[in-house]
């Protein structure tokens, strides 16, 4: 690996002064080059890569790095401009600039989707390891106090977000008061958000996905009915049974809401059934079940504290449904940042000490066990 040192216009005797600069953005301290990629030559004491010469001067500052890591994390040059809080006629300014500067064509725009060339995810890649070193850096020389800096992108369900990733983040938030904390609520995270976020929040099967996966938690699923729905109707005692109810279907992730496989004792019952009423909102199915217009299956964290209420029953209880894991999807980068693993772990400490975690968690069956 080569290093490139740039010109440095903080005075290294001062902690301080080095502190201020970098985040006034005056300086930029170093580049990484892989060996084989786009060849550095040297000039002087400095090598230099050819996406550097800008203008003859090898001069890129802090925030350049910013906006082409918030480039590489963004699905359009509309959302980028949101994120960086300009209007898009001015980051398109921005982003030409910096291509004349660069010599190069760094991003590829249609009217839907921003791509990376191949020079502007390798940039956007080297600037995302290089702030994360900065911001190391400028933890370190405040003396090594603890928190993180910078900016921190969370894409999650709504009802999941609700309930599990809106209270963690605010206490991280708390935390680590110099981060720059961003919730947003998705109906398809996964689909519509993942390059465009630090950390996505899916529940459920997990399809394609070129993300680095970290799990949350185990998330039972359960069948559930009103009590006013079960004095109408009886209760189901077998799956087969359900084809005789009104089913309430929810259509999220992509998968097929009336196509349900239950398992006991090694043995899976397949049912198809015929959904009464579909939604694609868990909170909308659950006032539905309650409200006695049929029945729903939901994440048990959703439902428990309905069924303890006894505004709802849980059917079937000793069939099992397929889970709903909760993961934390990463993008693959060289390194992830130590803010984005860090508000990983807390989530999923958040998630444990959940006073309904047990119902749901996968501890429920432990504690039975045991």
């Amino acid at each position: 690996m080569r290093w490139m040192l740039w010109s440095i216009r903080a005075s290294s005797s001062s902690r301080r002064g080095v502190v201020n600069a970098a985040r006034s953005g005056w300086w930029f301290v170093f580049m990484t080059c892989m060996v084989g990629a786009l060849p550095a030559r040297r000039t002087g004491h400095c090598y230099i890569h050819p996406l550097a010469e800008l203008h003859g001067a090898a001069v890129l500052t802090v925030e350049d790095l910013r906006f082409m890591a918030c480039l590489s994390r963004s699905a359009s040059l509309a959302q980028a401009a949101r994120t960086l809080e300009v209007t898009p006629p001015s980051l398109s300014v921005r982003l030409k600039a910096l291509e004349t500067r660069a010599g190069t064509t760094l991003v590829l725009r249609t009217t839907r989707r921003l791509s990376l060339t191949d020079a502007g995810a390798q940039l956007a890649a080297t600037a995302v390891d290089l702030l994360e070193r900065l911001d190391n850096a400028e933890m370190a020389l405040r003396g090594g106090q603890s928190g993180f800096s910078g900016s921190l992108r969370i894409v999650a369900p709504f009802g999941f977000g609700r309930e599990f990733v809106a209270p963690a983040m605010a206490g991280f938030g708390r935390l680590h008061p110099a981060l720059r904390c961003e919730l947003v609520l998705s109906e398809r995270p996964t689909r519509d958000q993942e390059g465009a976020a630090d950390v996505v929040v899916h529940v459920g099967e997990l399809r394609d996905s070129s993300a680095v996966a970290y799990p949350l938690a185990r998330n039972a699923r359960w069948l559930c009915a009103s009590p006013a729905y079960l004095r109408e109707h009886a209760a189901p005692h077998v799956p087969s049974d359900l084809a005789r109810h009104r089913i309430l279907g929810l259509r999220e992730n992509d998968e097929d809401a009336t196509l349900w496989h239950l398992e006991r004792d090694g043995t899976t019952e397949t049912v198809r059934l015929k959904a009464a009423m579909v939604t694609n909102d868990g909170e909308t199915l659950v006032r539905w079940a309650v409200a006695g217009h049929g029945i729903a299956m939901r994440s048990a964290w959703h439902v428990e504290r309905l069924v303890a209420a006894e505004a709802l029953v849980r059917l079937l209880p000793s069939w099992q449904l397929p889970s709903a894991d909760a993961v934390a999807l990463v993008p693959t980068r060289r390194n992830a940042a130590a803010s984005v693993l860090g508000f990983v772990q807390h989530l999923k400490r958040q998630i444990a000490a959940h006073p309904s975690a047990i119902h749901w968690t996968g501890r429920e069956s432990a504690a039975a066990a045991g």
